[in-house]
């Protein structure tokens, strides 16, 4: 039965009958509650139909039933990020920089965490967290290039501080010196 819901559902998308497919997703889903990948289907149904609301319970509950679909935290953390939630969007792209073996979805997701975390003026929780997973993989070269980054993006700022004077040098500067050690 779950096959034919999924048929139906298929068939629905491209007769452009939207509330259809996401009543039949919906319907294999309740069969198979543990599908992860039904779940981010209907997930992304819910998304086209801007239900932002149901597309993040149904992201949420297809990484619960398989923590392993590192494309859908990318997908989730998105619709975090339009809701205003960026500490739990920024945590979803650090559980993909910690276990995803595609050095691709880390790539994007350093450079996401790292983005947010400058926009917050947090780099140096990433790089502390970045650092001894860099250490520890020194196979991966990916982790070692993203903390370079991490670090030209940390020490950009304090340096122009310095060099243009002022009140804050002298603390942009200790600043330096810590993270040169």
């Amino acid at each position: 039965a779950r096959g034919y819901y999924n048929r139906l559902a298929s068939y629905s998308l491209q007769l452009y009958r939207d509330e259809d497919a996401i009543r039949w997703a919906a319907a294999a889903v309740e069969l198979s509650p543990e599908d992860a990948d039904g779940h981010r289907k209907l997930a992304e149904m819910y998304r086209s139909q801007q239900d932002f609301a149901q597309a993040t319970r149904e992201f949420k509950l297809a990484l619960q039933h398989n923590p392993k679909l590192w494309p859908v935290y990318f997908e989730l953390a998105e619709l975090l990020l339009a809701r205003g939630e960026e500490v739990e969007a920024e945590s979803l792209y650090r559980r993909v920089m910690r276990g995803s073996a595609d050095d691709e979805l880390v790539s994007t997701a350093i450079r996401l965490s790292a983005a947010i975390n400058q926009k917050r003026g947090t780099l140096e929780v990433l790089e502390n967290e970045l650092l001894p997973i860099s250490l520890g993989n020194p196979q991966k070269v990916v982790y070692r290039r993203l903390l370079v980054e991490v670090y030209a993006n940390l020490t950009a700022p304090l340096s122009s501080k310095v060099q243009s004077g002022g009140p804050d040098a002298a603390a942009a500067k200790a600043k330096l010196l810590r993270v040169g050690a």
